[in-house]
């Protein structure tokens, strides 16, 4: 057997390769072997080194380490205690937190969904569960003003703990709650968001106030590239907006997260989260910040999960769960696979947790950081998601940014 098993293939170029198919074809042309293998995705059947080297993402070797977090959701105060109090609760080092008035968790449940904030000492005594010293906080949804970095602050001064030991992050107020306007009082909305950061990175530097989501309902409809394209959107109106109160891109960028919602076809939920990692490093130099990495939250979407068979949505976490993994999300948590049919309940809670600690220590899905790495079709997937997001950012961009785009989107390029 030789050495070099590639001895005896010469290397040639794009051309050279699209002339030798097309004696091969007897003249046809070599499009014609590319496949459509999702609908707006067309892959050749080659590689190019110039597109691998393209797509790498700005991720480092070694260890592929990820948060497993719980998810908490029941409307009884009692009950969401006893979830964090429990086997699946001691075993994550997070807990996600989503509050009625969520409109990423969208779907018809036969059971109540959303924690109620009755009254700041109920939450408090929650975040006394929680052991918030040795877990993060992911906030989701809640009313309008629903600031979790307030509560957080008279939290550590009522039960005199040091704030700077509390860590999370929570969802942004002016995407995620509705879609904003391009009038005044979306202007006071981010003036007002810009006032509440300041005051969050002075009191709870651990904490991000700022996770942008790319989880709202018509957004995840449209697809992965629309996702991506929205996020960076999302992002731009921040910085532009955010200019006028006098804070950096570099601020922004160092204290941003972004949540996903994953799909049910496992190689585009991979090449997505690469794809925006590459887009992300791109966009930060283009204002003038050094790249850092943003935290990725990410969950299977409720919409892939069945209220007729729950038990089968036990495949769809674990398939979601492992191409977030694979794809580099960096805090992961997993409905329950009976949340659209029951209250809250130790034995589902348990079971999404195993699944992680079954794909960690098990499968040892994190031995290897960004194990899709040189492969062919992830490779060029990744690549035409992250350009054809990136075209649609433009569109957007030029048609006077995402509110305008959005909220004319009959006829702007949102159609």
């Amino acid at each position: 057997m030789p050495e070099n098993l590639f001895e005896g293939f010469k290397e040639s170029t794009l051309n050279e390769w699209l002339d030798q198919a097309r004696k091969e074809l007897n003249g046809a042309d070599p499009a014609s072997l590319n496949a459509e293998l999702f609908p707006g995705f067309c892959f050749p059947p080659y590689l190019t080194s110039e597109s691998r080297n393209a797509t790498q993402p700005s991720v480092s070797g070694g260890i592929r380490e990820w948060i497993a977090a719980l998810e908490l959701y029941s409307p009884e105060l009692e009950n969401t205690m006893e979830m964090i109090a429990g086997e699946a609760g001691r075993e994550t080092s997070a807990a996600c937190l989503f509050f009625t008035g969520n409109n990423t968790a969208a779907g018809n449940y036969k059971a109540a969904y959303g924690i109620e904030y009755r009254d700041q000492e109920s939450l408090f005594r929650l975040f006394d569960a929680i052991n918030p010293l040795n877990r993060r906080f992911c906030f989701f949804g809640g009313a309008d003003d629903f600031y979790p970095e307030k509560l957080l602050v008279a939290y550590a001064a009522d039960r005199k703990l040091d704030p700077a030991g509390l860590s999370g992050f929570s969802q942004e107020k002016i995407f995620s709650i509705r879609q904003p306007n391009p009038g005044k009082e979306t202007d006071g909305a981010f003036a007002n968001a810009a006032t509440r950061f300041r005051e969050a990175k002075q009191a709870l530097p651990e904490f991000c106030p700022l996770m942008l989501p790319a989880s709202i309902p018509e957004v995840v409809a449209a697809g992965p590239t629309m996702q991506l394209a929205a996020l960076l959107c999302m992002a731009a109106e921040y910085l532009r907006r955010w200019e006028k109160e006098d804070i950096s891109p570099a601020d922004f960028f160092a204290n941003a997260a972004v949540s996903f919602e994953a799909g049910n076809t496992f190689f585009v939920e991979v090449a997505k989260i690469r794809a925006f990692r590459k887009l992300w490093m791109s966009f930060q130099k283009t204002f003038g910040a050094n790249p850092v990495a943003a935290i990725v939250h990410s969950r299977p979407s409720l919409r892939l999960y069945s209220s007729t068979d729950p038990q089968s949505n036990i495949l769809r976490a674990t398939t979601a769960a492992i191409s977030l993994v694979m794809g580099g999300a960096d805090i992961i948590s997993l409905p329950p696979h009976d949340v659209l049919n029951s209250p809250q309940n130790h034995h589902s809670s348990r079971i999404a947790i195993n699944i992680q600690h079954l794909l960690r220590h098990e499968s040892l899905l994190g031995t290897v950081d960004d194990s899709a790495s040189g492969s062919y079709y992830v490779e060029e997937l990744t690549q035409q998601i992250a350009d054809q997001a990136l075209k649609i950012f433009q569109d957007a961009e030029n048609a006077g940014g995402w509110i305008s785009a959005m909220w004319n989107k009959k006829e702007g390029p949102m159609k």
